[in-house]
């Protein structure tokens, strides 16, 4: 009988606990799941899709994978600025081609020679490139190279060149009237410096006689006026349609495709028509001298009603087509410069001196005796 009594105590006693057991599993597994749905309650909504600003934000995503083992350099997009904000609307110009290489018909990074050094376009615009005052100034055209000091116009440290020759800082200014700077001597020397044998009728000496008594006579610079023949003649050898026999030391009537312009008996011919036209530019009043130049009546009315031009750089598209005319008549001015003086002009230039001091001294005593 206590057995029996013992037996379903224990049954008893196994039942309870499995009762006891499967309700902890139920009760835990409804907090579970109760919890779990708070949670999902409480928790934001995450796409699966990453938006557009997290992309941009996440450094990792631009970052391309390099083997830490080799040597190989990340592939960045040229086109895209490190510290440049990327938006859907930007438009993103590609860089420069840094090789200087021709992109379609235009060069582009242009370089430039500066005393032997090769200067980059960054550096020539910060360090070079500057006007007159030496305020920068902008960039020039890059569709080509252009070589400082060499071929065409620039301007470096405020100081104006022109196929390698420093011009006059107020070279725009300068009046086609005036006395000359320029020695004879120095004319002479610049002339058979660039050519030996001049097709002239007469010699080198002759000639320059000859500028400086025609220009003189109506007040016009001897030595630019001579400086202007030497650049349409190229120092007389006559390599255009003009010949040396018309004694045309200006162009005169020259219009390209093998038309030969005027024609002058003498050298003092040639010259003096030459002195003529540069009146018709620059005066009211006909020459002191018949005039023998044949378009001066014509030019002369033009600059009548539209203008007179009374400095060289006014040529400029008027005496010729094309730009820095007037650039490439002072260049050779100033060449012709460096040339040396004769000692028979530097005792001239003493005499003129004195004589000038001695004037300005006879002035100030007559001032003084007023007083």
């Amino acid at each position: 009988m206590k057995k029996k009594v013992l037996s379903m105590a224990v049954l008893a006693s196994c039942i309870l606990s499995f009762h006891g057991f499967a309700d902890a599993r139920t009760y835990n597994s409804n907090n579970n799941q109760q919890q779990a749905m708070q949670q999902s309650k409480n928790a934001p909504i995450v796409s699966t899709r990453r938006s557009t600003e997290n992309v941009r934000n996440n450094a990792d995503v631009y970052k391309p994978k390099v083997n830490s083992n080799s040597n190989q350099k990340p592939q960045v997009n040229s086109s895209v600025n490190a510290n440049q904000k990327v938006s859907a609307n930007s438009k993103i110009k590609p860089n420069v081609n840094p090789d200087n290489k021709v992109k379609g018909d235009k060069k582009v990074n242009p370089t430039y020679k500066i005393d032997g050094k090769t200067v980059s376009q960054k550096e020539f615009d910060k360090k070079y490139k500057t006007d007159k005052k030496g305020n920068k100034i902008s960039a020039p055209n890059k569709s080509e190279n252009k070589t400082v000091k060499g071929v065409g116009y620039e301007v470096v440290n405020g100081k104006t060149y022109f196929q390698g020759t420093q011009i006059p800082d107020n070279y725009q200014e300068i009046s086609i009237y005036g006395e000359s700077v320029a020695h004879k001597s120095q004319a002479v020397a610049y002339l058979k410096a660039n050519n030996a044998s001049p097709k002239l009728d007469c010699s080198p000496e002759q000639i320059v006689n000859i500028y400086w008594q025609e220009a003189g006579r109506e007040g016009i610079r001897p030595d630019i006026a001579f400086c202007q023949a030497l650049l349409e003649t190229g120092f007389f050898s006559y390599r255009g349609d003009v010949l040396p026999k018309q004694n045309n030391f200006c162009g005169l009537g020259t219009t390209g495709s093998g038309v030969k312009g005027a024609s002058f008996k003498t050298p003092e011919l040639g010259a003096r028509a030459h002195i003529q036209h540069l009146l018709a530019y620059a005066r009211t009043s006909v020459p002191s001298t018949e005039i023998i130049d044949p378009r001066y009546k014509l030019v002369h009315g033009i600059r009548m009603e539209r203008g007179l031009i009374n400095n060289w750089y006014g040529l400029n598209g008027t005496w010729a087509m094309g730009g820095h005319y007037c650039e490439k008549i002072l260049a050779h001015y100033q060449n012709m410069l460096t040339m040396p003086i004769s000692k028979k002009d530097e005792r001239r230039d003493t005499k003129k001196a004195k004589e000038k001091q001695s004037m300005r001294e006879r002035v100030d005593k007559i001032i003084h005796d007023k007083k």
